[in-house]
């Protein structure tokens, strides 16, 4: 077992800061989100338009005691209250998410990936009996939970244990990630205006934090290139050379697709 650990980019250039708390939540939730417009025909029909899917996620660190950890989250709720953003992981062992080469059949027991393409310098890795998390933008931000039946091979495929349920869209943004990874996720505008971390005569603290995953800029990336972090685990390679953060990256997707999307979707 790892340790938890923040992921997250100060410098617009791309290198990376990583926080550990070198134990457990004490509390990891999930909350799905949706937003959709139902209506009903005159012959009594109901229409459903799903317009969005999103993931809150909240964490939660109690008797938190080191003071250059609370120093780094301190600084980190500074970058999330500007609009940054964050990866956040429970075991950095298991940080590890890819995008797929090409989406999968309804009934499909093999995954097709790229190579894990964030924050760890290859050091997630996908195991036998993992639970996974398939996911993509459009449409309607599908969100499908897997369980490998082999290790990840060689040639970058994944065996599942039940088949696929979701016919997935062959014009999307796919990828798969480990259950306890978030890669790109951001303080949510509801969250400006309360501290995450709260004290006991600021000697124990909790960290107490609600995230958002942001789908939109995941799918941003992805369409320029594929992003590898280098082995010293302070930058961040683009797949073209050079060195961009995520941020950075979405930027440059931004102004090669004229899609107008930054920092969310």
């Amino acid at each position: 077992m790892g340790t938890s650990a923040f992921y997250w980019y100060p410098d617009p250039d791309g290198t990376l800061e990583k926080t550990a708390l070198s134990r457990l939540p004490s509390a990891l939730s999930e909350q799905p989100l949706t937003l959709r417009e139902d209506a009903r025909a005159m012959s009594g029909r109901r229409i459903s338009y799903l317009i969005r899917r999103g993931l809150r996620v909240r964490v939660v660190f109690e008797g938190l005691r080191t003071a250059s950890v609370i120093r780094e989250l301190r600084t980190m709720e500074s970058h999330l209250q500007a609009g940054g953003v964050v990866g956040f992981t429970a075991d950095d062992a298991k940080a590890w998410c890819a995008y797929l080469k090409a989406p999968p059949a309804r009934g499909d027991t093999t995954i097709y990936t790229g190579g894990n393409v964030f924050h760890t310098a290859g050091s997630g890795t996908v195991a036998n009996n993992e639970t996974m998390v398939l996911e993509g933008l459009e449409p309607g931000g599908q969100h499908e939970v897997i369980l490998t039946a082999a290790s990840l091979n060689s040639i970058q495929q994944i065996v599942t244990v039940a088949p696929v349920t979701y016919p997935w869209p062959t014009l999307a943004a796919l990828w798969l990630r480990h259950q306890l990874y978030f890669p790109i996720m951001y303080l949510p505008p509801d969250q400006l205006n309360s501290s995450i971390l709260t004290s006991d005569h600021r000697r124990v603290w909790t960290l107490d934090l609600t995230l958002e995953m942001d789908l939109g800029m995941m799918a941003a990336v992805v369409t320029v290139d594929r992003p590898i972090v280098n082995a010293s685990e302070t930058v961040y390679q683009a797949g073209l050379g050079g060195f961009r953060a995520v941020p950075r990256a979405v930027e440059d997707a931004t102004a090669d697709t004229g899609s107008g999307l930054k920092g969310g979707w």
